[in-house]
């Protein structure tokens, strides 16, 4: 543990384990790894999870804890003028609790995540009462992101703006997003951290299983929804299919995890056509992490989508990493230039990167090309493996942290 003088710090985040989902991932790599550098975590958290799987030192909290004005207006904003689900009713119960944790504990710095924008919200408020230094990270754009579709008027400039105003550190998940903000935010470049998403290096990948006799499988994990959908690799996967180049018996495509009503919208008839021919199979279920984990370690492909609508993209699909760790062969649709595409060429694994801009049939012939190449695992790659390390990354923020108080 370090020598430094122990800071505390509040931490708002809407997901956080036990519950299952990746954006509680991050804070939960952050509190695991930042007591090594004295700094202690205390977080804010939506649900009620059962005593044998809260975590200590968290404060889990539901909308109708918190004061009952504020309650009624965050709810009635949330459900007649906001289009977006930025989980509104939650900020006054999470901010009801910091007070109260407040009261009776130190807190020397405060840490939101978003999305949902609820959060950054609650942290904002706290921020304005009590003059502690705000980190505000970011695992998605605010500004700029095609997949916020507004009802009535776009609020997030403005918001984001008034986030850079107020905040200390502005944490952003890709390098993409980081020059993105340096371009609109000049003022407040100082303010700019690149945190990349990673892995936990204190869970392992599990082993492969043995699997009884079949076709490989090719396989994607995780929720489709928004602009994330499969409609190119259908396309070109039906198209195979069409030609005789794939065959039910040597392979079948996996998507596991929930689907968006829309998900399917411009491959309804690909999608049946593979289905009927046992090509595909979909798993709508939301499984388990330990299940996730097990059914891309048992996969032959593993398949990794980024934003099939247009050439450019800032994100990075946080199961990227994952998917690295494996060493199995990747498959992803990302434009060209991407950062999920120049993370998975320094990755180590054996990779197919395709363009949503690709043609259909172009892009058949590439899958095709790789689907006959040898199926082999490969070792991370050691400079990857050291960049994308969680407790490593902790670190370094907590030496950003020690800069804002200065100690």
């Amino acid at each position: 543990m370090s020598d430094s003088a122990r800071l505390h710090l509040l931490l708002f985040a809407y997901y956080y384990p036990p519950e299952n989902t990746s954006g509680a991932a991050r804070p939960a790599r952050l509190t695991r790894y930042l007591p090594e550098a004295n700094i202690h975590c205390h977080v804010i958290a939506h649900g009620h999870p059962p005593p044998d799987q809260a975590r200590p030192d968290t404060t889990y909290v539901l909308p109708g804890h918190g004061r009952p004005l504020p309650e009624t207006l965050c709810r009635f904003t949330q459900r007649y003028l906001l289009r977006i689900n930025e989980r509104l009713d939650w900020v006054p119960a999470a901010l009801a609790a910091a007070h109260d944790h407040a009261r009776s504990h130190p807190v020397d710095a405060i840490f939101s995540t978003s999305p949902p924008l609820a959060p950054h919200l609650a942290a904002l408020a706290f921020h304005r009462h009590s003059g502690l230094p705000w980190i505000a990270d970011f695992r998605d754009p605010l500004a700029g992101n095609a997949t916020r579709v507004h009802r009535l008027f776009n609020y997030d400039p403005a918001l984001e703006r008034r986030i850079f105003r107020h905040a200390s550190l502005c944490l952003a998940n890709t390098d993409g997003l980081a020059d993105q903000w340096r371009q609109r935010h000049p003022a407040h470049a100082s303010k700019i951290h690149l945190l990349w998403n990673g892995f936990d290096p204190a869970v392992a990948p599990p082993s492969p299983q043995p699997r009884p006799p079949g076709p490989k499988i090719i396989l994607h994990a995780g929720s489709l929804y928004a602009n994330r959908r499969p409609e190119n690799f259908l396309h070109a996967l039906a198209a195979l299919a069409q030609s005789g180049d794939v065959k039910p018996a040597d392979w079948q495509a996996v998507l596991l995890g929930p689907t968006a009503p829309d998900t399917f919208i411009h491959s309804q008839s690909e999608r049946a056509q593979l289905e009927t021919a046992g090509l595909l199979h979909v798993d709508s279920r939301l499984a388990s992490r330990e299940e996730a984990a097990q059914a891309q370690a048992d996969a032959d492909i593993l398949l990794l989508l980024d934003i099939p609508e247009r050439d450019n993209s800032i994100q990075v699909p946080a199961k990227l990493f994952d998917y690295a760790r494996t060493g199995q062969p990747i498959i992803a649709w990302t434009p060209d230039g991407s950062p999920a595409r120049r993370l998975l060429e320094q990755a180590g694994p054996d990779v197919l990167c395709l363009s949503p801009l690709t043609p259909t049939a172009e892009a058949a012939a590439r899958l095709a090309a790789f689907l006959r190449r040898p199926l082999t695992r490969r070792p991370l790659n050691p400079a990857f493996a050291e960049a994308f390390d969680g407790r490593r990354q902790a670190l370094t923020l907590a030496s950003a942290i020690r800069a804002l108080k200065r100690i």
